[in-house]
């Protein structure tokens, strides 16, 4: 039940460039989509990691019957998420196009156009890493699991059929940004008794206009400077001390516990000194 799912997953995220290279006589469509992969899953690692972490635990707490520390774990996950993605996705939006540039060279400004397209799926695959690895395995429902990814593998190869031929690698992209988003409802109608999605989404709004405000300095950056790589690394780096001031101003919760917890780290320190 474990195995089948995981060919699925490596089925869809191989079938694409495998579909690109099949159907598009330009070859090179290939390299920008697999660079731009690369660029979004190496981001989308932040999120996923959390999964590795919380899955035994969950397990192990689901085991002993507490399903309230589970919920609570659940809900902590899924804020954590919604932290991390909506920053991650509008900051690559934002610097793509100064970034690729700078890292690729000349010539890949395609990558630039699908690492626009292809980024909502740290979001997507954020949410289901929560109720798929985190949740749904744990409490032993691998068939809904299964089910799930299975979905999102046969909605892939459809949509690549249909967009690649007119669009390549932009077509493949919006294909795979569908299936995740399939993946993941999938899961959420499997758990809609098990947690108050309503409540969860409300999660998402401070993150929403915080990574917004966020956005809206990092391109009134790269107006204003010329892009290089010093201009990149700047714009990255305002960026992200605009969407933390934003959450510390609405006071959200885990930016404060990060901030009491460093806190007490420096008052240890001071102490042993």
């Amino acid at each position: 039940m474990l195995f089948i799912p995981q060919i699925a997953i490596q089925v869809y995220t191989l079938l694409d460039k495998t579909m690109i290279g099949t159907i598009i006589s330009d070859k090179s469509e290939v390299g920008y989509y697999e660079q731009a992969q690369k660029i979004v899953k190496t981001a989308l690692t932040v999120i996923t990691s959390l999964g590795t972490v919380m899955m035994p635990r969950i397990a192990n707490t689901y085991s002993n019957g507490d399903k309230t520390k589970v919920k609570e774990y659940m809900y902590k996950s899924f804020n954590f998420v919604f932290l991390l993605a909506f920053p991650l996705i509008l900051g690559l939006i934002s610097v793509s196009d100064s970034f690729v540039p700078v890292f690729f060279g000349d010539g890949y400004e395609r990558t630039s156009q699908i690492i626009k397209i292809i980024s909502p799926i740290i979001l997507f695959i954020g949410l289901s890493n929560v109720t798929g690895t985190q949740y749904l395995l744990p409490v032993k429902r691998q068939t809904e699991y299964t089910l799930s990814v299975v979905a999102g593998a046969i909605v892939n190869f459809i949509m690549n059929s249909i967009l690649i031929p007119r669009f390549g690698a932009l077509g493949a992209s919006i294909g795979t940004v569908i299936a995740e988003f399939t993946v993941t409802s999938v899961q959420i109608y499997f758990t809609r008794k098990d947690f108050e999605w309503k409540e969860i989404l409300k999660m998402s709004v401070k993150y929403i206009v915080s990574a917004l405000i966020m956005f809206a300095v990092c391109i009134l950056f790269d107006k204003v400077i010329k892009s290089n790589s010093l201009s990149t690394i700047l714009q990255i780096i305002f960026g992200a001390i605009s969407y933390f001031v934003c959450l510390l101003i609405l006071k959200d919760k885990i930016i404060i516990e990060i901030i009491n917890v460093l806190k007490e780290k420096i008052k240890v320190g001071k102490s042993k000194n």
